[in-house]
């Protein structure tokens, strides 16, 4: 039983979220869905407003200092894509993720941006 409940926790933090946002269907994930320690990551989103400026913040439940604010920004196209690489899992200067679950939530920045969409990756220990 605990390898299932270990397994399905696994499986949530690898898939993408879904949600709806203005009638279509919304979602983001990160690359690589497990990070090592100090590395890059890329978060890309699907199904936004199209050539719109989201935020992002980028979150662990053992630190909520850096939840306060936007600690990234994400760019979509002109079909609603957007990709933003985060050069480390440290940046300044109050973005420091540790090993374990990470939470990702994409928001609009403005009026006449739709959607919201989180997906989750995990920190690992550096390779």
């Amino acid at each position: 039983m605990k390898r299932l409940i270990t397994l399905f926790l696994t499986l949530s933090l690898l898939l993408p979220s879904a949600v709806s946002a203005g009638g279509s269907t919304s979602f983001c994930w990160v690359e690589p869905a497990q990070v090592p320690l100090g590395s890059s990551f890329t978060v890309n989103a699907q199904g936004l407003a199209p050539s719109k400026t989201y935020w992002l913040n980028i979150t662990q439940a053992k630190d909520p200092s850096n939840s306060g604010h936007p600690n990234w920004s994400l760019e979509t196209d002109s079909t609603g894509f957007g990709t933003t690489t985060v050069p480390s899992t440290t940046w300044s200067p109050d973005g420091i993720l540790t090993v374990g679950a990470v939470k990702v939530r994409a928001y609009p920045t403005g009026k006449g941006n739709k959607g919201t969409v989180n997906c989750a990756f995990e920190v690992i220990a550096g390779v």
